[in-house]
């Protein structure tokens, strides 16, 4: 009798008032296609519960409670990872191991942290691959330097939208630049602003540059893939972006 076989997994961090949830429908296009590749994708919320008073935006009219709004740290440069990094600790133990790590904004920041730290947080392996969606370096230098103490070695996605106005992409490119070697990160700019695209073929392209990381043998990144000719869908996140501006900025620390 043969051994079951273990899923291919991926660990999805939300961004700055979002939850993992929330996060789950706004990427919906890439998961469902990675799932089509029989790859799971397991979204986690953050350990901090925002208030009325970290938002940006009235939140009254929503229809929001108090566990709709969280994220991986407060708005401060030395703030405190210790929770974040037990949140994933214990979701490894139970939901993993994982296999690549993604994340969103201020969920991007803090899997850059910890993608050559998995394997301290439990995973029983390195992971193989990470995306990054507007990403960015975080303000806190004693965790930059716990965490980013040795450059990012395995392949590398990070996506940027040339509109973005919460995460601009020279902050982006600053962490390519410092914490990657160089060869192995892959620069995907979509003509939209700050959130995941979910046209079929931009998220084709992602699911393609995924199962080549996970190949034996990964092709390295030639050029930066061609930026899609129309902007990217709208989502959700847009509008609350709107409602008021900044929602993961206050997540930027």
């Amino acid at each position: 009798m043969s051994a079951t076989a273990v899923p291919t997994r991926v660990l999805c961090l939300h961004g700055f008032a979002q939850t993992g949830p929330v996060f789950s429908a706004k990427s919906s296009g890439f998961r469902k296609m990675l799932k089509k590749s029989k790859i799971e994708t397991l979204y986690l919320d953050g350990p901090v519960n925002l208030t009325a008073e970290d938002l940006p935006f009235d939140a009254s009219g929503l229809g929001a409670d108090g566990n709709d709004f969280k994220s991986w740290w407060y708005n401060i440069d030395d703030f405190n990872i210790d929770p974040a990094i037990e949140t994933v600790k214990s979701y490894i133990k139970e939901h993993g191991p994982f296999d690549g790590i993604l994340g969103f904004s201020q969920g991007a920041a803090f899997a850059q942290l910890i993608t050559n730290n998995m394997e301290s947080l439990g995973n029983t392996k390195p992971v193989k691959f990470a995306v990054y969606f507007s990403g960015y370096v975080t303000k806190n230098l004693p965790v930059n330097e716990k965490y980013l103490a040795n450059k990012i070695e395995i392949p590398t996605l990070h996506v940027m939208g040339e509109q973005d106005t919460v995460v601009g992409n020279d902050r982006s490119m600053e962490f390519v630049e410092k914490y990657t070697k160089p060869g192995t990160a892959t620069v995907f700019k979509h003509p939209g602003g700050h959130y995941v695209p979910n046209q079929k073929p931009v998220v084709k392209q992602w699911t393609e540059w995924v199962m080549n990381a996970l190949s034996d043998e990964p092709k390295k990144p030639d050029e930066t893939p061609e930026t899609p000719s129309k902007p990217a869908e709208k989502s959700v996140e847009d509008e609350l972006e709107e409602l008021g501006k900044g929602i993961d900025n206050l997540g930027t620390a």
